[in-house]
């Protein structure tokens, strides 16, 4: 859910960046910004297209079964979904929507001077920042914590969180 949620997020956030981006390269040509609803949905098909691929091959080649593991060989257990080569697939969203939250960071950058009616380029870079910072700091350190789970949790919870609250405002 949050890899969807992310890509309707960054394909709305992406649409109005392309549009200012094409406003600012052709500045006499357009007179006012509009994100039309076909652009919209032609980036959605293709980042969604690619996040459902991944999710889709990784649900259906390695489904994910409960398993009960011990901690250090201890009598203290812990338990959780988990799949064969998870790392692989997890590795392949974690790369392809930080790729795609870098380019639409350093496109809404260049435009970020663009004046409009609502000077509300200076925020859209502001709300992809979070996203990539947060992936940039939490993918290295849940590598780090894979072994143990309470802290691989607490990672996981951050990242999420402060990705998504600081996107939605």
């Amino acid at each position: 859910t949050y890899t969807i949620g992310f890509t309707f997020f960054f394909v709305s956030v992406y649409s109005k960046v392309a549009e200012c981006l094409r406003i600012y390269k052709h500045p006499g040509e357009i007179e006012y910004l509009s994100v039309q609803p076909c652009n919209y949905f032609k980036s959605l098909i293709a980042v969604g297209g690619v996040n459902v691929a991944i999710l889709a091959a990784w649900t259906v080649l390695y489904p994910l079964k409960w398993t009960r593991q011990s901690i250090d060989g201890g009598i203290e257990t812990y338990g959780g979904c988990r799949g064969e080569h998870d790392e692989y697939f997890s590795l392949g969203l974690y790369v392809f929507n930080l790729l795609l939250c870098f380019m639409g960071s350093i496109r809404a950058f260049q435009c970020r001077f663009l004046v409009l009616e609502y000077n509300e380029m200076q925020w859209l870079p502001l709300s992809l920042l979070p996203f990539f910072e947060a992936w940039i700091v939490g993918g290295p350190v849940l590598v780090f914590v894979v072994d143990n789970p309470t802290i691989r949790f607490v990672v996981l919870t951050v990242v999420i969180a402060t990705s998504s609250i600081c996107g939605a405002m």
